[in-house]
């Protein structure tokens, strides 16, 4: 799976760089790829699925289960947090998702999730000590890598297949379009379940090298500040 590769192989570049800033902490790339070790273990001993649903705030632990989904081959589904509590069993039993990758406060917004679903929170695991040695699992590029659904608004949710290639030409073409590069810093406003979201605010700026900095919650006068932050 290019796209993975050249993601791993931008972190490692930018090993001890600061790449994104979040509500919570910042993360070099160093951190995002110990914990994609750590959070991959913790999926293959808790899911025999082979789709997982990522349920998170907007900040770098999203890229870190993406990649820990990847590295497994497997594929992960963001869960709009936005729905009803009937919209997201509803996606997760179409899923077929048996392990959510969470946080305590996101289940506290939309209640516990649909029996028989395991939770992995972030917030109440330990990342500590060596990062356990898991090979790749390569996603072949013609095949499906992410799994979002729509947001339900006339029906039912609808699953939108995204293979790796369909990832990668979309992180290519925005990056040649804006001429984006390590020297920049970019501000992500939009919520990781969202298409654009995922793609040009969390994996461009990840395969790029460049610093990216997230707001969890639409607040004009936090993103106005931000934005003079991530200029200066």
């Amino acid at each position: 799976m290019r796209l993975a590769k050249t993601i791993r192989r931008s972190l490692m570049r930018c090993a001890f760089s600061t790449l994104i800033i979040d509500d919570f902490k910042t993360w070099k790339g160093i951190a995002l790829l110990v914990l994609e070790r750590h959070l991959a273990k913790a999926i293959r001993d808790s899911s025999d699925s082979p789709r997982v649903g990522v349920m998170l705030p907007t900040s770098g632990m999203t890229p870190a289960a993406v990649l820990a989904c990847w590295r497994l081959g497997r594929v992960p589904v963001p869960l709009n947090y936005l729905m009803s509590p009937e919209d997201i069993e509803f996606v997760i039993r179409d899923a077929e998702i048996d392990v959510v990758i969470t946080v305590g406060k996101m289940l506290e917004m939309t209640g516990p999730m649909p029996e028989g679903v395991k939770t992995l929170k972030l917030d109440e695991m330990s990342f500590k000590g060596i990062p356990p040695l898991i090979g790749v699992k390569n996603i072949p590029d013609d095949e499906m890598a992410l799994l979002l659904y729509t947001s339900g608004t006339s029906a039912r949710p609808k699953g939108v297949i995204l293979t790796a290639d369909n990832l990668m030409s979309n992180v290519l073409q925005v990056k040649e379009w804006i001429n984006i590069t390590t020297k920049d810093c970019m501000l992500g406003v939009l919520p990781q379940f969202h298409s654009m979201g995922m793609t040009v605010l969390t994996l461009m700026p990840l395969a790029v090298g460049c610093r990216i900095v997230y707001s969890a919650r639409f607040l004009p006068k936090k993103l106005l500040e931000l934005a003079y932050f991530s200029y200066e």
